[in-house]
């Protein structure tokens, strides 16, 4: 998962669950859910990120988390070849998801 912090409250997105393939039960999701710390309650924002994918980057530039890179472990034995390329853009003011293209992941 890839977590931050904005405007007082704790943004998680996407994971894995079940170790690092799917033989193992490895699965990644879709999802962004927000913590409130000052009442410790968790709700789901938005429309959850177009593309599943763990083992990934989540970073914040202004009100925008950008979620790069990464990998679908729920697919098949071959992890390294199920890059998720495209980068994600969710601007968290409106928190509904901006994909924008990327370059081809390694094969």
């Amino acid at each position: 998962a890839g977590a931050i912090m904005w405007g007082g409250a704790i943004y998680v997105a996407q994971g894995g669950t079940g170790g690092h393939s799917r033989r193992h039960g490895a699965s990644a999701y879709r999802g962004l859910s927000r913590l409130e710390p000052s009442s410790c309650t968790w709700e789901e924002v938005g429309r959850p990120p177009q593309f599943a994918r763990d083992h990934f980057l989540a970073s914040l530039i202004g009100s925008t988390l950008v979620l790069a890179g990464g990998r679908e472990s729920s697919r098949d034995e071959h992890i390294l070849r199920h890059n998720v390329p495209p980068v994600e853009l969710l601007d968290l003011e409106e928190t509904r998801p901006h994909p924008r293209v990327a370059a081809r992941g390694w094969r």
